[in-house]
């Protein structure tokens, strides 16, 4: 029987919220939320220009400084807008459609639009609904997030000695779940981000990856004060104490990236920057996704307590990118959460 439903829930309006403050949306309680789709929406009215330079592929998501789910006031998900939009990719079956971003230098408004997602039902997942989102109590709130950057003027999609004034700002929430309730998932996923700065030249510089969780991925992505670069990360390896993920020998960032092309289908690439658009915009690669679930099985998935002081090591440097004055490293961690009573209380295999 055809178990999943999908439901708009409230329209979210962060200007109304201000900048800095979260506009919320309602979910529905007491089901396995399988997926969050989220489409937002603004006019960019470029003027006193013409811009000179795209940043972030001009994409209406790099304005959100946080996107994700809040339960009972505890955020099981939080992730900057343009990460998502690259989990986004990474887990879709092609080039995500109907995506309106910046693409002229001139001054006037374009009205914006593009969809992400948050995945909780894996789509790329043997089984995808063996992990799915639960609530710990469904009396309690639970709901969608969205918190801008700045609602007025905002230097995330393009360099101009004009302004870049945003409006009209919504984003539409579909929730898509089903009742099954009593059917329990092995684990809850949930969704955030560390962030470490990088200053100078380094070589093997370390960024823990501590969690309690199993880990089923991660996103590595190179920002900066200036957006999303490409000179941060030269070269990359991933380290337990135990043994290498990526090891022993560090590889180019590029070519992991340029390999992750074949694992998956959306342009996470260069976050599905179109090249006709502006030379000046990174083209290499930004972000590199990591999916530890490999074939689909969770039995893949890293185990905390099977290896310790999971991390990157990086070879780099901060970037020289024009204007950039603050240079990152920035992992989404993908973590995979058992819970006593909502998840079932066996693993029909070994983690």
């Amino acid at each position: 029987m055809y178990k999943e439903q999908t439901s708009g829930l409230a329209t979210i309006v962060p200007a109304t919220a201000g900048a800095g403050t979260r506009g919320y949306a309602r979910m529905i309680s007491g089901v396995r939320t399988l997926k969050i789709s989220l489409r937002i929406r603004a006019t960019a009215t470029l003027a006193g220009g013409p811009a000179t330079t795209l940043r972030n592929a001009g994409s209406l998501w790099a304005c959100v400084d946080q996107v994700g789910v809040e339960e009972n006031g505890v955020d099981r998900v939080n992730v900057p807008g343009k990460y998502l939009r690259a989990l986004s990719e990474m887990v879709a079956p092609g080039q995500l459609p109907n995506s309106v971003r910046v693409s002229s230098y001139a001054n006037g408004a374009l009205a914006l639009e593009e969809t992400a997602i948050i995945p909780f039902a894996w789509p790329l997942g043997a089984q995808p609904v063996d992990t799915c989102f639960l609530q710990r109590d469904p009396q309690a709130t639970c709901q969608v997030f969205v918190m801008m950057n700045s609602i007025t003027t905002t230097t995330q999609l393009a360099t101009t000695a004009g302004t870049v004034t945003l409006s009209n700002i919504t984003v539409d929430v579909q929730q898509h779940y089903d009742d099954s309730v009593d059917i329990k998932p092995f684990f809850i996923p949930t969704y955030r981000m560390i962030s470490e700065p990088i200053t100078s030249t380094v070589t093997a510089f370390p960024i823990w990856l501590r969690t309690s969780k199993f880990l089923r991925g991660i996103i590595v992505g190179q920002d900066s004060s200036v957006g999303e670069v490409q000179d941060i990360i030269t070269n990359l390896a991933i380290r337990g104490d135990n043994r290498d993920i990526i090891g022993p020998q560090s590889v180019n960032f590029e070519d992991l990236c340029t390999d992750a092309q074949w694992e998956f289908a959306g342009p996470f690439f260069n976050h599905g920057y179109d090249a006709s658009a502006a030379a000046t915009q990174p083209q290499q690669a930004l972000y590199l996704p990591y999916n530890f679930q490999r074939q689909g099985r969770l039995g893949n998935i890293l185990n905390p307590l099977r290896d310790f002081n999971f991390r990157l090591e990086i070879d780099g440097q901060a970037t020289v990118t024009g204007g950039g004055t603050a240079s990152a490293v920035r992992v989404v961690m993908m973590e995979l959460e058992r819970v006593q009573g909502l998840t079932a209380p066996n693993l029909p295999f070994a983690a």
